[in-house]
């Protein structure tokens, strides 16, 4: 593992609006209080594909910020952004207070998961009342998202859970796409009509 101090503030993205709610734990030893805890001003969604996380924080007046990532020793670190790279899949944590000499700052935490495994997708289908074909798309992976491609249009297009069809747009391809957003790379596949 990989742990770099990042040298600028990083924009926030529009997908930042995914991250979810920071929690707040009790400060170090020492912390005193005189400081706001710190704020993030990026961090990785909850949930991701990514093994590299930058995090981007205020420290309100604070001189010196202290980070801690899981297991690792706590240590001085940039004091408005850190990126780890090379990170394993799995649940991790990340935590920074500010200090100076004359106090500190309750803690600042963020949890997120990297999630490296990509879904399994499964289709079926019957043939409804007006003749077209009803597929029912489904996943391994709870949440989930769909995409359908037929064979002889050639292009991925998103889709619902349920997709009704023309026999004639046979043979279609359909693959998950889960919350981290990993793809099926062995997309199912419907090439004929089922019996009646």
């Amino acid at each position: 593992m990989i742990r770099k101090p990042a040298r600028s503030l990083i924009v926030l993205t529009a997908s930042f609006a995914a991250v979810a709610s920071f929690a707040l734990a009790a400060g170090p030893a020492g912390a005193g209080g005189q400081h706001p805890t710190p704020t993030f001003t990026q961090a990785p969604p909850s949930i991701t594909s990514s093994t590299t996380a930058t995090f981007a924080y205020d420290l309100h007046g604070g001189t010196r910020a202290i980070c801690h990532l899981d297991a690792a020793p706590t240590e001085v670190c940039d004091p408005t952004t850190m990126t780890y790279s090379g990170l394993a899949a799995g649940r991790h944590t990340f935590e920074v207070f500010s200090s100076d000499s004359v106090g500190g700052s309750l803690t600042a935490t963020h949890s997120w998961t990297i999630d490296l495994t990509a879904p399994d997708t499964s289709v079926t289908g019957r043939i409804d009342p007006a003749g077209k074909l009803r597929l029912t798309l489904s996943s391994n992976e709870r949440g989930s998202t769909f995409q359908c491609k037929v064979v002889k249009v050639g292009r991925w297009v998103r889709c619902e859970s349920v997709v009704t069809i023309a026999l004639a747009d046979l043979p279609i391809e359909v693959r998950a796409i889960d919350r981290a957003g990993n793809i099926d790379p062995t997309p199912a596949s419907m090439i004929q009509a089922p019996r009646r």
